[in-house]
């Protein structure tokens, strides 16, 4: 087979044969991108802006007030902080952090029965992990992420990641000393979305001991309404002294077992009237009904029993009668005899100890007594003194007192 003849060359480039020109970018245009795409990679990146070291400030306090908040179980506090921090410098695992935080709160309502509370907070602990996911993909965490996601009633921005067995295992992440890049705590099993941590429990107040005893003093005033109406006698109206202390008994220190002694003495309304006192020694029983919440108030009821002396005097200045049992001092005549009845009372209680009592009693009780002495016989006639000093002195009484007071408790 012969070969065809081959093509002469010209000696002069400038005789070669003119070539057709296309149209388009020029040769050397096409030989300049090429290069350009070729060295594109090894060229260095362009160095991002450091981030303004005031706004990793403040983005970093709210990060630390987000995590105490969230250690003491506010939640709510700790997604404000944490979308503080967002808003000043984007991290993904901020997302994760508040996709951890609605859970809780999700979870609480959950258990409360808050249909409308939980369903928003489920939707908001969603969406943050899908954003988290969205931002991190290659995360090692992202498939127990999915999986909260999917627990909560959602559906992940991502399908699980399946890893090449030929590939070695990733390595965790090395700790970080960057608050806006750690996160709260580990995604939970998806059967066992985590619970809300309990409250701190309060701090008890330090018992208040229980008093055993009491002493007091109370000033008031007695009413004798048989003797009103007396002009020639002063008694029907009387001021009252009365020092008292006992014990208070049972578990509670709620029974209290006393004795009293009182004086009264009568209010002056002519000085040539004859006055009567009256003094008494009394056993007292009777509890106390706590009242409010700490037992700062109290009902006091009870009842007494004791003995009973009542005088018959003049003013002073002013002469013995007649009939008087003795011919110096003040006293004409005096008789024993006997007295019962009840009380209550209003009590309110202050001090740190609640020892110190501040009170109202108001009593009731019939006084009974004996005829008195005999007047002495008169030198002047048998009869003009005959029979008891005292027996124009109602012998049974009712009287009725009102006292306010204080009483220390130990």
């Amino acid at each position: 087979m012969s070969q065809a003849p081959p093509r002469p060359v010209p000696k002069d480039l400038s005789q070669a044969p003119p070539r057709t020109r296309r149209h388009g970018a020029p040769p050397g245009l096409w030989a300049a991108l090429a290069c350009a795409l070729l060295l594109a990679p090894a060229l260095p990146a362009r160095a991002a802006a450091p981030p303004d070291p005031a706004i990793q400030a403040r983005a970093s306090q709210a990060v630390a007030d987000a995590r105490a908040a969230f250690d003491r179980s506010d939640y709510a506090a700790a997604i404000t902080h944490f979308e503080a921090a967002l808003a000043l410098r984007p991290a993904p695992k901020i997302h994760y952090n508040l996709g951890v935080c609605h859970t809780r709160l999700y979870r609480a309502a959950d258990a409360r029965g808050d249909a409308e509370p939980a369903a928003r907070h489920a939707s908001a602990a969603i969406d943050a992990f899908n954003t988290y996911l969205r931002a991190a993909p290659s995360a090692d965490d992202r498939d127990a992420v999915a999986d909260t996601v999917r627990a909560l009633g959602g559906t992940p921005a991502t399908p699980p990641r399946l890893r090449d067995p030929m590939d070695p295992a990733p390595q965790p992440d090395r700790p970080t000393g960057d608050p806006l890049l750690r996160p709260l705590d580990a995604i939970p099993a998806p059967t066992a979305i985590p619970a809300p941590g309990p409250a701190p429990a309060p701090t008890p107040a330090p018992a208040i001991p229980l008093s055993r005893g009491y002493l007091g003093v109370l000033l008031g005033l007695t009413s004798q309404p048989q003797l009103v109406t007396r002009t020639d006698l002063d008694g029907g109206f009387q001021s009252l002294l009365v020092l008292r202390g006992g014990a208070l008994l049972g578990m509670r220190r709620r029974l209290a077992l006393g004795g009293q002694l009182t004086l009264a003495l009568p209010v002056e309304t002519e000085k040539t009237n004859l006055a009567l006192s009256t003094q008494t020694f009394l056993l007292d029983l009777g509890a106390a009904l706590p009242l409010g919440h700490k037992r700062r108030f109290e009902l006091p009821i009870g009842g007494f029993a004791g003995a009973a002396r009542e005088a018959l005097r003049v003013r002073a200045g002013q002469p013995l009668p007649t009939c008087a049992i003795q011919s110096t001092g003040t006293l004409v005549a005096a008789r024993a005899g006997g007295v019962v009845g009840g009380r209550i009372g209003f009590a309110v209680l202050v001090g740190a100890r609640r020892n110190h009592e501040l009170g109202m009693h108001l009593t009731s009780a019939f006084h009974g007594f004996g005829r008195g002495p005999l007047a002495p016989a008169d030198p002047n006639g048998p009869n003009a003194c005959d029979g008891h000093v005292l027996q124009d002195v109602p012998r049974a009484r009712f009287v009725l007192t009102s006292a306010i007071g204080y009483a220390f408790r130990f």
